[in-house]
């Protein structure tokens, strides 16, 4: 049984190194704006996989971030990764973020999947009259896309009289 207790021994203390190296890792990470405000740095820099995982980071402390979601949609969406960018910016509508303000970004990440009607139907003209020139455009490539080009060019000549 003594054996027994020597073999369990060593196995306790690396467990309790591995908590406390956890729990200090945490305490390193810092609070969410400064987790953020290291991801702006980074994006900054040019570095954009570090700027991620900050990111991520925070999301992971709270899921329910709307600046992490946000900012993580827009680097996305710069990115190409389209289908992550929408799901984020979709999750940072849906924690609060305005709507009208995110709706050119989620267009666009919608534009890039090809999904043309989808764009139609959620991206309405009724948006903040300072988004309204951006919106025109998302609906006049959507129109575009799916061929309808006398449309799309009289849409284009609207955001042309608007901007």
């Amino acid at each position: 049984m003594s054996q027994h207790k020597q073999y369990l021994w060593p196995s306790r203390v690396a467990a309790a190194l591995a908590l406390t190296l956890a729990l200090s890792g945490c305490e390193r990470g810092g609070n969410a704006e400064a987790l953020i405000a290291e991801a702006r740095q980074y994006l900054q820099q040019g570095e954009i996989k570090a700027a991620v995982i900050q990111l991520k980071n925070v999301i992971q402390k709270d899921a329910n971030h709307r600046g992490a979601r946000l900012l993580l949609g827009e680097v996305y969406l710069e990115q190409g990764d389209a289908i992550s960018a929408e799901k984020e910016l979709r999750r940072a509508i849906a924690l609060g973020a305005d709507s009208a303000q995110l709706y050119p970004l989620l267009g666009k990440a919608m534009l890039m999947q090809g999904h043309f009607e989808r764009v139609l139907d959620e991206i309405k003209p009724s948006a903040a009259a300072r988004q309204l020139p951006a919106i025109l455009a998302l609906r006049a490539n959507a129109l575009m896309g799916m061929n309808n080009l006398a449309q799309a060019r009289a849409m284009f000549g609207d955001v042309l009289e608007l901007d």
